[in-house]
């Protein structure tokens, strides 16, 4: 609907023209103007409505002449449709204004009588709250329906009682069928409107017209309830005559008799009692009359009670007497008044606690209370459920007073409660300054036990070097207390001090403790002392303390823990750099499952706890027995078979990005080549791969040379650095820093006395010096020099590379790149799963190099698994060239006298040994050899022609007789093809090359 906006009267935003809301607004209303709009027929705005909502009508409604009312009627305003923001109409405004006139104008021309507004409310509501006779009867007349409720529930009639309308309008609804005992939403009648509006007449009214007296609201009170609360005398008595229950309770069992104590009125509570009233019945909480009546209190209407035989030792669902809500409440003269009529001082609430404890327990203690108990019988040694007196209580609430009284009247010092706690322990677990040291040194003085232990072990000394202060623990030492004394744990009170002052730079208690005989090496129940607490509590302070004043830094718990374990799986750093240089503790000490303290740190993961420990001189080469792989993301971790230590650290430094770490570990011996690969977000990547992947440039500049340096010989090529040895210097332009032909330098043997050793070139790079006699051994070295010269073996990475050739008076000299071990010793070192993993690709390597002298026309022809070198990434290396042959152009075959090794030969060769004729070798004659060579390595040293007595005979009939051993077929099939009999049958090297099993099958077994 369209709203207007109405500038007032004198606004510059005034209409030009006038209209209904400005005329109507006027003061006094311009009648003639009013008509002249009415002649018009100028209706604009007549329904329309500000911003509550209400029309011009409304507003003529309650302020204005009747006139204006029928003047905006004829122009048509509605009287029905339109409702303001709280649901009135125009009605409820003349109601409200109490215009009876303006009313009965409206309901003549259709006004709805029986309309409610948000509230709920009639016109019958409205005009019994606007005290309106009249108008209720002419309202009256004309409603469908006396019985409407408003939101509360309520209807006229509970209106009309609330306001104290006239007895006239009351009798008139009632006439009118209205309902007296329709609730409001509370479950109240109008009936309780009458009680707390406190009008007898209606009350009797409404009581004779079928007001029911014993109906009850949603809490269970009754009418009679509500008369008490309200103190009315005579409504009650009216209402118990005319037979309203007594005795009846409300939903908390509360009785009219509890709410006429409560409301103390002796009178009433005399009237209901005279009329039958139960002296005991209870509340829900099991509370009688006469517990209310001393909770109120009134001794008066306590002693009504009790002459008239209110039982005083009744208890209730706390198991409390009167006499304990007395106490409670402070409370002396209805105690004694209590006590002098039998109630028994001694009787226990259902924690066992009588009334002298709850007469301790009130901060303050009321000690005339307590006197009073005392003097007439109260037990002082009396225990509640948990074993305690009220002497506990009353050390607890810090009463001096009451404990010397307590003391004085018999009071047991040394009782213990169920944990075995003395009341010396309480005094001492509840310590505060100023109150408790007086009341500890009196209990003392009265004789407490001051070593009496509780059930678990601790004396007053464990908790006070806890809780009290040091002038305090002095007190108690003074006094006996025991300071090597042990609790179930075997803790001394030493341990509960260090715990305690483990942040504190000057540790008193400590200090008095050692002082006085405690043992700083004692041990507890696990075997640890307050050293290793205060190490694991990451006191720097406590424990330098500590070891300065005698504490062992090396002593172990029952695991075999050190001391330094426990700071590392603590990870104090601070406090193992103190351990190790000022103490000396051992680092590499064993615990009970021979872990080192190392392998403890590695667990931490901590960077720089393990490298602290290794520049401590920590041994990086024992077995980790956790066989750990670290990656980038500490979570992601697996198995290997590679169990050094060494190596797990070496990953933890490259993915914490550490190359202190990194150099130091290198430094000490540390294989960065068995690293092996570790996970970086879901990948498997090497050492190298992973550092350049999360740009730790550094650590990539650091692993690369390193992954070049052999590890089989580092410590001769270290004493040969060291050592500054050199035999060749006297050979002329040779750029080797390093060498000598001593037994502890020699890595190899070969035919015609030949011997390899190691050496190291001036640029660093390690190499093998293999040494010939010139005698007997020249024309051999001559043809390898040259066979290595034409190829350039550097030109392909699986052939050996040849740097330098040398000779003086007696030796020759070949400088080669330095590989690890031979083929043969590498087969033999792997396992068989190992070996059918990579097998394929060592086979493909193999043929490359093949592949490589056969395209410079070079047959090797003295392949076998000693000739074939492995380098230190693990790649295939073809050597020992001495008795090759290069074929001339458009050669393919060489005739030249019978060479090479037994069982490594091709079937061409060793017939030409049986008929003593010169041997025709050919490419695929290396060939052959090679398939020897890839049978030997699937199967871990087997060969396919049987044993070394059978195998020339069976070469030279093509007769293999282990080719069953390969269990793959694909591996199978490619062996069988190299080692056809016939040398046409075989594959020339490239040809091989492109066999499915070199070229990404598995070697799976079927």
């Amino acid at each position: 609907m369209r709203r207007w906006t109405y500038a007032p009267r004198g606004s510059k935003k005034q209409h030009k023209e006038d209209n209904l809301w400005h005329v109507v607004q006027r003061e006094p209303v311009d009648l003639r103007r009013l008509k002249e709009l009415v002649q018009n027929g100028d209706s604009r705005g007549v329904n329309s409505v500000n911003e509550f909502g209400e029309t011009v009508l409304c507003l003529a409604v309650r302020s204005r002449p009747l006139q204006v009312t029928k003047y905006l009627f004829r122009l048509g305003a509605d009287v029905n449709l339109i409702k303001n923001v709280c649901g009135q109409t125009v009605l409820h405004a003349a109601v409200q204004s109490s215009k009876l006139d303006v009313i009965k104008y409206l309901v003549k021309h259709g006004a709805d009588v029986d309309c409610q507004d948000n509230d709920g409310k009639t016109l019958l509501h409205s005009a019994i709250d606007t005290n309106s006779q009249d108008i209720f009867m002419y309202l009256a007349e004309r409603v469908a329906n006396f019985n409407c409720k408003d939101k509360e529930g309520k209807t006229a009639l509970h209106r009309s009682v609330e306001f104290h309308s006239s007895i006239i309008i009351v009798k008139y609804l009632i006439d009118h069928d209205v309902n007296v005992n329709c609730k409001d939403n509370g479950g109240k009648t109008v009936l309780y409107s009458a009680i707390e509006s406190n009008s007898l007449d209606i009350v009797m009214y409404l009581v004779e017209h079928g007001a029911d007296l014993n109906c009850k609201d949603n809490d269970g009170r009754t009418v009679l309830h509500c008369a008490i609360e309200y103190n009315s005398v005579d409504i009650v008595m009216y209402l118990v005559e005319h037979g309203a229950d007594f005795n009846c309770e409300d939903n908390n069992g509360r009785t009219v008799l509890h709410c006429a104590i409560e409301s103390n009125s002796l009178d009433i509570v005399t009237y209901l009692v005279k009329r039958g009233a139960d002296l005991n019945c209870r509340y829900e909480d099991g509370k009688t009359v006469l517990h209310r009546a001393v909770e109120r209190p009134s001794l008066v209407i306590v002693k009504y009670l009790v002459k008239l035989g209110a039982n005083v030792n009744c208890k209730d669902t706390e198991g409390r007497t009167v006499l304990h809500c007395a106490i409670e409440h402070h409370l002396l003269d209805i105690v004694e008044y209590l006590v002098e009529n039998g109630v028994e001082v001694n009787c226990k609430d259902i924690d066992g606690r009588t009334v002298l404890f709850w007469a301790i327990h009130h901060y303050p203690a009321d000690i005339d209370l307590v006197m009073y108990l005392v003097q007439n019988g109260a037990d002082v040694n009396c225990k509640d459920n948990s074993g305690r007196t009220s002497l506990y209580t009353a050390v607890e609430r810090y009463s001096a007073v009451t404990v010397k009284y307590l003391v004085d009247g018999g009071a047991d010092v040394n009782c213990k409660d169920k944990d075995d706690k003395t009341v010396l322990h309480s005094a001492v677990q509840f310590f505060r300054e100023p109150y408790s040291p007086g009341i500890l040194k009196y209990l003392v003085e009265q004789g407490a036990d001051i070593n009496s232990k509780n059930k678990h072990g601790e004396t007053v000394l464990h908790r006070a070097v806890e809780i009290c202060t040091p002038d305090f623990v002095q007190y108690l030492v003074e006094h006996g207390a025991d300071v090597n004394c042990r609790d179930r744990y075997s803790r001394t009170v030493l341990h509960r001090a260090v715990q305690r002052f483990r942040n504190v730079h000057s540790p008193d208690i400590v200090e008095y403790l050692i002082e006085n005989g405690a043992d700083i090496n004692c041990k507890d129940k696990y075997g640890r002392t307050v050293l290793h607490l205060s190490v694991k509590l990451n006191s720097r302070n406590m424990a330098k303390y500590l070891v300065e004043h005698g504490a062992d830094g090396n002593c172990k718990d029952a695991e075999g823990k050190s001391v330094l374990h426990t700071a590392v799986q603590n990870g104090s750093l601070k406090i193992v750099t103190y351990l190790v240089e000022y103490y000396g503790a051992e680092v590499n000490c064993k615990d009970n499952y021979d872990k080192t303290v190392l392998q403890s740190a590695v667990d931490t993961g901590s960077v720089d706890m393990v490298k602290c420990l290794v520049e401590y001189g920590a041994d990086v080469n024992c077995e980790n027995e956790n066989d750990r792989i670290y990656s980038n993301d500490t979570q992601d971790e697996s198995t290997t078979d590679v169990n050094d230590l060494g190596i797990d650290i070496l990953k933890m430094a490259v993915c914490n990005n550490s190359a202190d770490l990194l150099e130091l570990l290198l430094e000490k011996g540390v294989d960065a080549n068995k690293a092996g690969e570790v996970l970086v977000e879901g990948r498997q990547m090497s050492l190298v791969e992973c550092s350049v992947y999360h740009g730790y440039y550094e650590i990539t500049d650091i692993l690369k040379p390193e992954l070049k340096k052999s590890v089989r010989y580092r410590e001769q090529i270290q004493m040969l650095k060291t050592g500054n040895y050199n035999e060749l210097n006297e050979i002329e332009e040779v750029p080797i820093r390093a060498f000598v032909a001593r037994n502890e330098f020699k890595i190899g043997n070969g035919s015609h006395a030949t011997c390899v050793y190691v050496g190291v070139m001036n640029d660093g790079s390690e190499v093998a010096v293999k040494r010939m006699y010139r005698q007997g051994g020249e024309d051999t070295a001559n043809n390898e020099q040259k066979i290595v010269t034409q190829v350039d073996t550097t030109k392909s990475p699986f052939i050996l590379s040849y740097r330098h050739f040398l000779h003086d008076d007696n030796f020759m000299y070949f400088i080669v790149d330095l590989c690890e071990e031979t083929l043969k010793e590498h087969v033999q070192a792997q396992r068989i799963e190992y070996l059918r993993i990579y097998g394929p690709q060592m086979i493909k390597e193999i043929l490359n190099g093949l592949e490589f002298l056969h395209g410079k026309g070079i047959l090797h022809r003295d392949l076998k698994p000693t000739n074939i070198l492995v380098d230190i990434e693990g790649h295939m290396k073809l050597a020992d060239f001495g008795i090759s042959r290069v074929l001339n152009e458009d050669e393919t075959t060489v005739q030249t006298e019978v060479k090479g090794t037994n069982g490594w030969m091709p079937a061409e060769v060793i017939n030409a040994i049986n008929t003593g004729e010169q041997s025709h070798y050919k490419k695929k004659s290396d060939v052959q050899v090679t398939g020897m060579i890839a049978f030997f390595l699937l199967t871990k040293g087997e060969h396919p022609f049987g044993s070394s007595l059978d195998r020339m005979a069976n070469i030279l009939s093509g007769s293999p007789v282990n080719l069953e051993k390969l269990d793959n077929p694909s591996a199978k099939n490619f062996v069988s093809w190299l080692i056809s009999h016939g040398i046409d049958d075989r594959p020339y090297a490239h040809e091989a090359l492109t066999h499915s099993f070199v070229n990404g099958d598995r070697y799976d077994s079927d």
